[in-house]
């Protein structure tokens, strides 16, 4: 009975204190829970007269809007004039969103959305910690304890509302609409589940000095930083490799780095208040910064080259927002002692802002990049001249793929209409053939089947190359590329190698990949040596030392990323 009566006195002050700070926060949470019912039973796209899906988001993001607003009051002199000026600019900003929203949504709008909302929840997380440079990291530790219980009790109530449903439709015979269960969800999430948590928010001048439990300290001791401190092991072996064999980073090296630096960097702000009671946590804390250079730069390397030979697109726009925080982030390590890690949220925020926002908005520069790739493949085949599009039936099998897969990107963007040589309307399933020349096959140049990584020992067998005069180191990156000594073009499968003394020599490799994807080739396979003759009856011999490329099985074609070898020519 004690433990009832303490649970029931601790919700009844945590409701009562969640009225007491965030009155009309609450109020645009249970209007949008009320909405959400009404939109359950009854299906319409407006509300007096206006956009009911836009109601329902200006509202929502009302709610993280008057948040703000109630955390700035509490931080800087409370006050009912203030209070009111801070809910009529909330509700002027609400007003705002709604009219900015549009009809339909699209990729776009709905990654904006999604930013505003994160950006403004962060900003009520650092607003109580303005010029104060400690416990806010304690602050988000007990946030997340409150978000977690809030969780549970939110669980509880909900699988036994739904247990008394289930039992009073089967036991008592009276007929439960199903609608009932998702009205009790609704109820129970945008009811009960903010006014909970929002009864114990850190506000800043009284954070509870959470003790840590012992056994999630040695977690973050002994295994999470032990196991961060292996993973940097093998990242620099893997890097050592790269630079002994003088060869590229595989591409995924740019995703498991960056989820490796971001682990990292949240055990760091994790464990501040902590780790200088363990000598390897003072030990992580000292050196991590410096370990996370080299992998870093090796990540941006990879990205560099990925980006320098796919252009950017949002995806890797993202990417690349996020890896350049983490640089900053390891900067900000680097130079600074005592770290205020608000600071850190801040940054985190400007970078989310700009990649939606403004001129260098993750969609404008990724249509931009994208546009630029499609327009030098257009204008190499003879195909656009200004914005006057002339079908081509002839060009190569790989520019098709690259074409397809660019208009299929700008359909997946909703950007086809800003292409200014496509007619109005265009739909690639219809008017493709008629516009470019050939086929619209986004499935059959969209799904991989097997991505190729081949590459051999460098200390492979010798060879007998007596009979030649001259030998090329031959690296082929996609697209035409030229050199002092040489120009690579491939087409077809086949790598055309023109030299500087006029000779051309044509290495097919389509059969090469075919054994590859079938085999399964490993790194440290013996090298692939192909003969043949140029142009001019010359005899030549190739040794290929490494490829890499993707097999699309619905078209049967392989695209191509990266060739390296040695060429040698009587």
């Amino acid at each position: 009975m004690k433990l009832l009566n303490k649970l029931y006195g601790g919700l009844k002050t945590a409701l009562k204190q969640s009225w007491q700070n965030y009155p009309e926060a609450l109020v645009f949470i249970y209007l949008f829970g009320a909405l959400s019912i009404d939109r359950v039973h009854r299906d319409v796209l407006t509300i007096m007269g206006l956009n009911y899906s836009n109601v329902m988001v200006a509202v929502l993001t009302a709610f993280p809007i008057f948040l703000v607003v109630a955390a700035l009051d509490r931080r800087f002199s409370p006050g009912r004039t203030k209070r009111l000026i801070g809910d009529l600019i909330a509700l002027v900003l609400t007003a705002l969103i709604y009219f900015s929203l549009p009809e339909s949504y699209n990729q776009i709008d709905i990654f904006r959305i999604f930013v505003v909302n994160v950006s403004l929840y962060l900003s009520f997380t650092l607003i109580p910690f303005f010029y104060a440079a400690d416990d806010y990291d304690i602050s988000i530790l007990q946030l997340i304890s409150r978000l977690s219980i809030t969780l549970l009790y939110s669980l509880v109530l909900i699988f036994g509302t739904f247990a008394i449903l289930f039992a009073v439709d089967n036991l008592l015979g009276l007929s439960i609409d199903g609608d009932l269960y998702t009205d009790c969800f609704i109820v129970i999430m945008t009811v009960f589940a903010p006014t909970f948590l929002l009864g114990d928010i850190p506000n800043g001048q009284s954070v509870k000095r959470l003790s840590v439990d012992v056994l999630m300290k040695k977690l973050h001791i002994y295994v999470i930083m032990p196991l961060i401190l292996v993973y940097s092991a093998i990242l620099y072996l893997y890097f050592g490799k790269v630079v002994v064999a003088r060869a590229l980073p595989k591409n995924i090296i740019v995703h498991l780095t960056l989820w490796y630096a971001l682990i990292a960097i949240l055990t760091v702000f994790f464990t501040n208040s902590f780790r200088a009671e363990f000598a390897i946590g003072r030990w992580f804390d000292k050196w991590i910064a410096r370990i996370l250079i080299l992998p870093v730069g090796m990540m941006m390397f990879s990205l560099y080259l990925r980006i320098s030979q796919y252009g950017i697109t949002v995806k890797r726009y993202f990417v690349l927002a996020l890896a350049l925080w983490c640089v900053g982030v390891i900067v900000y390590f680097l130079v600074r002692a005592a770290r205020i890690y608000q600071n850190i949220v801040i940054a985190a925020i400007v970078v989310m802002l700009i990649t939606m926002y403004g001129p260098f908005n993750a969609f404008a520069i990724s249509f931009n990049s994208q546009f630029g790739r499609l327009t030098t493949i257009l204008e190499d085949d003879n195909m656009l001249v200004g914005n006057a599009l002339t079908p081509n039936p002839n060009i190569s099998n790989d520019d098709k793929a690259q074409i397809n897969a660019l208009i299929k990107y700008f359909r997946r963007q909703d950007q086809l209409a800003k292409l200014p040589f496509l007619p109005e309307d265009f739909n690639p399933h219809n008017d493709m053939e008629a516009v470019f020349g050939f086929t619209y096959n986004a499935d059959n140049y969209a799904r991989t089947e097997a991505y190729i990584n081949y590459y051999a020992e460098r200390n492979y067998q010798s060879q007998d190359i007596t009979e030649y005069n001259a030998f090329y180191d031959i690296e082929y990156r996609g697209g035409d590329a030229e050199t002092g000594d040489y120009t690579t073009a491939l087409e077809a499968g086949t790598l055309n190698i023109a030299l500087a003394d006029g000779r051309r020599v044509a290495i097919p490799l389509r059969r090469q990949f075919e054994q590859l994807r079938g085999n399964r080739a490993k790194d440290g396979a013996e090298p692939i040596l192909l003969k043949g003759k140029s142009d001019d009856g010359s005899k030549w011999l190739f040794i290929a030392r490494e490829l890499s490329g993707q097999y699309y099985k619905n078209a049967d074609e392989y695209n191509i990323d990266y060739i390296r070898g040695h060429l040698f020519i009587e």
